[in-house]
């Protein structure tokens, strides 16, 4: 299968399609400046599996068992803004924008896992280094445990997922987004989904990550700086507020924090994916359950760690600042 990703009036792609169509070679062509480029999508991080469904109603399963072609003739990774919102119309378009982003951001992993999947390619899409699914793909591949992960349209095949784990939490695709509206500040936020959640939704919906919700003992905030981990575990779950996600603060009752070393093969895993993304510095998170399992969430690599080396006096910044000078 020949896969083409492109614009939709790009005479040249138009021109090589012709061909194919004489040469009755079979092919995909996905245009970038489609607002819908995929009708359906699931997504199955854990088993590496794709299945989609485009405009035409024809629907592709891609995988490792399968051979493609790639072709990047034009791609482009649409990246979100952070609004100004001053009414409730302000907001709408806000969100509308950062549907567009979660939606580039599958794309890109789409393109990303084609790319390892192919036999021969024409060019290389866009820098995929902190794609959220990508490096959750690769976080797998140095061994580390993440939680099961999906991203879908179907609301039967969360119903699915739901039964199957019980309990599971969304979380943005990409990243969160934050909305200053008046006198308060909106943000999204990691949340559990329950079924009274799922049972307002249509049967397709916009693309969502989903995953199985954790039984936390506690979390892990993790600053990687070039070869060496500062480690703090974070007690989110003394309050209901932070048990979902740490980020809701409790300036009342704040976690308590402390000083944490990861196991050794754990921190091996985490240097293997750095080098990986092609990063060496960058903030990793973990959840850890009661067992003292560590599940992998996520790299952000301009994330802050003042929050990491103040609390646990690291002098982080030191460390840099004499690396500088």
């Amino acid at each position: 299968m020949n896969i083409l990703f492109s614009e939709e009036l790009d005479v040249s792609t138009t021109d090589v399609v012709k061909w194919m169509i004489y040469y009755k070679q079979p092919f995909i062509r996905y245009n970038d400046n489609k607002s819908e480029r995929f009708n359906d999508v699931h997504i199955n991080i854990n088993a590496d599996q794709i299945d989609i469904s485009n405009n035409l109603s024809e629907s592709f399963h891609f995988n490792r068992l399968s051979v493609y072609k790639l072709w990047f003739r034009r791609s482009y990774m649409k990246m979100a803004e952070q609004p100004t919102v001053k009414g409730v119309k302000e907001i709408a378009n806000a969100l509308n924008k950062f549907l567009v982003y979660e939606n580039s951001v599958i794309e890109w992993y789409i393109q990303h896992s084609l790319l390892s999947y192919s036999s021969l390619n024409i060019n290389r899409p866009p820098d995929f280094s902190v794609n959220k699914l990508i490096v959750l793909k690769y976080a797998l591949w140095a061994g580390l445990s993440i939680p099961e992960t999906i991203v879908t349209t179907s609301k039967a095949k969360l119903v699915t997922f739901k039964s199957t784990h019980k309990r599971i939490i969304t979380k943005p695709i990409s990243e969160v987004m934050t909305i200053p509206y008046k006198n308060s500040v909106y943000q999204m936020f990691t949340e559990e989904v329950n079924d009274e959640m799922i049972n307002s939704l249509k049967e397709t919906f916009a693309p969502m990550l989903f995953q199985n919700r954790i039984d936390k003992l506690y979390e892990v905030r993790t600053f990687v700086y070039k070869d060496v981990l500062y480690s703090m575990a974070i007690f989110s779950q003394s309050i209901i507020q932070t048990q979902t996600d740490f980020r809701k603060y409790s300036k009342s009752k704040p976690n308590r924090t402390v000083p944490y070393k990861l196991p050794d093969n754990i921190e091996e895993m985490i240097l293997k994916l750095m080098k990986k993304i092609g990063y060496n510095s960058g903030s990793v998170d973990f959840i850890v359950d009661k067992q003292f399992n560590h599940y992998f969430l996520e790299v952000n690599p301009v994330g802050q760690f003042g929050m990491v080396s103040y609390p646990c006096n690291y002098f982080i910044e030191k460390e840099i600042a004499k690396d500088l000078m």
